[in-house]
């Protein structure tokens, strides 16, 4: 069977999505499983993905991976739960739960090569591991800077921050027009 993942949303929910491949592949370890997404490029090198497209890279998908195939299609989006816009359950548990898929604690993975490693060893050195975060997501030009359903509050991000940063690194990822946070690393991401 072939399973169709789609990730609608930014760079953050895509690596989020890493967890719930992991879980997709461990409930069906034999199936292909074909991520569509924005960011095809939180998905690389991991194992648990078979093919691996951006929106833009959909000529003739349905010839190829749908028609007379047999096909799960798992295109859900988790922002709009009640579990998880009432903070009751975790997006990737809800995201999980959307496809009938067991979680059992799946993390987010990135699989960096080792030009990736020796890069970012270099621009972030540290003897503390990096504990990277994404607080705000969207497009630069949204009206709204923050998102109520999908944004981390200013406050209780610096308090996440505040309680990490003696242990980690912190790297916080954010687009220039964005508030920073103290105690941080910025890098700033453009849409």
């Amino acid at each position: 069977m072939k399973i169709i993942f789609q990730v609608d949303g930014g760079i953050g929910k895509c690596i989020a999505a890493t967890a719930v491949c992991k879980a997709i592949k461990k409930q069906y370890p034999d199936d292909e499983l074909v991520v569509v997404s924005g960011y095809p490029e939180a998905f690389l090198c991991n194992d648990n993905i078979s093919e691996n497209l951006r929106f833009s890279e959909l000529q003739y998908f349905w010839q190829r991976h749908i028609q007379g195939q047999q096909v799960k299609m798992m295109l859900h989006n988790p922002y709009l739960d009640t579990g998880f816009i009432t903070g009751t359950n975790h997006l990737i548990k809800v995201w999980c739960e959307m496809f009938g898929i067991e979680y059992n604690g799946e993390q987010p993975e990135l699989f960096l090569t080792d030009r990736e490693y020796n890069f970012y060893g270099n621009r972030f050195p540290s003897e503390k591991p990096i504990l990277l975060i994404q607080t705000s997501g969207g497009a630069p030009e949204q009206p709204n800077k923050y998102s109520w359903t999908r944004d981390i509050p200013h406050v209780t991000a610096q308090k996440i921050v505040n309680a990490f940063a003696n242990d980690y690194n912190v790297v916080h990822i954010r687009r220039e027009d964005q508030l920073p946070l103290q105690n941080t690393t910025p890098i700033h991401a453009y849409a």
